[in-house]
């Protein structure tokens, strides 16, 4: 099979890359989901939420400007979790302080 070169048998056809991305952006979603239930953003950095926001929004606007849609969805899914918790984080900041 093409899919099982040589070059390609430490990879898997992408299988390893493919798993190990998709837990690294579903990661966030947990978070999400607590900040949710919790409403408590406290353990949160609000710059280190900032930043990753940011980057994360970068990777998708270049997966756009280049059509690359894999970097597109990994990192478009990954910007609803993200967005989430930094908008909860920026307002118990800027509102009531840290909560």
């Amino acid at each position: 099979m093409e899919c099982f070169r040589s070059s390609d048998v430490h990879d898997g056809c992408g299988c390893n890359r493919l798993c190990g991305r998709s837990a690294d952006h579903l990661e966030l979603f947990p978070q999400a989901i607590k900040t949710l239930r919790t409403d408590d953003t406290r353990s949160i950095s609000l710059s280190m939420y900032g930043l990753f926001t940011a980057g994360v929004a970068i990777w998708a606007a270049f997966g756009l400007l280049s059509g690359n849609g894999p970097v597109i969805l990994a990192n478009g899914l990954t910007l609803i979790p993200a967005s989430f918790v930094l908008q909860k984080k920026i307002r118990h900041h800027l509102n009531e302080g840290e909560r």
